[in-house]
């Protein structure tokens, strides 16, 4: 065999072993691709509700902190201040609850966990800023208003909070729905998979 045979035949080879790492490369990147799990479009949906169900929330804390902060307790008045006060404790605990904040012990909670009781929750809440919107007298009602109108310029507060509240009452409605068919059920499975799958491909990555 001539010397330049025997260089062809040594080309061939060293083309076939590097063939055959890249067919091994793209084989492993296949598996890769199919290995990476994706969330169920379910799961997406109520990933989605929790998280959009916090912006009405953040609305309503919003307005019940904010005469708070500008009007003294003396001219909102003392009753009306520990009102606001509790209901914005009450709501802010909802929000850390539905962005799933592991603060003291909250997705322990099972009465916050829960859809239903979570719902009534929510709708507890907003009747409670119903209440505590109807319950306010013609003057400091007026002078909350001026508040809104001279500090943020804007004049549809009050209106504002009675849309968050009923908005806040019709998630709570749905979230009672939601537990009366056995919903949280089929989310917290969806979860559940998701995670140990997610946990299986990243175990396998690292491998």
């Amino acid at each position: 065999m001539s010397k330049a045979e025997w260089e062809d035949n040594d080309d061939d080879d060293e083309n076939e072993v590097e063939d055959t790492s890249l067919l091994r490369k793209n084989r492993a990147r296949r598996i890769k691709v199919v290995r990476s799990p994706r969330k169920h479009c379910l799961l997406n949906f109520f990933h989605g509700f929790e998280f959009f169900t916090s912006i009405p929330l953040l609305v309503l804390l919003l307005l019940q902190l904010f005469p708070l902060i500008f009007i003294s307790t003396q001219d909102l008045g003392f009753l009306q201040s520990i009102i606001r006060i509790y209901v914005s404790f009450f709501v802010l605990i909802l929000v850390l609850v539905e962005w799933r904040v592991p603060f003291f012990g909250l997705r322990e909670n099972t009465l916050l966990q829960t859809f239903f009781t979570r719902g009534f929750l929510h709708t507890f809440a907003a009747v409670l800023g119903m209440e505590e919107t109807y319950s306010t007298d013609e003057i400091q009602k007026r002078l909350i208003q001026n508040t809104y109108e001279t500090q943020l310029n804007i004049d549809w507060a009050p209106y504002g909070k009675m849309i968050t509240c009923y908005s806040v009452a019709g998630i709570g409605c749905l979230y009672m729905i939601f537990g009366i068919f056995c919903l949280q059920i089929l989310r917290n499975s969806l979860d559940d998979d998701y995670k140990k799958k997610k946990q299986e491909y990243e175990g396998a990555d690292n491998a």
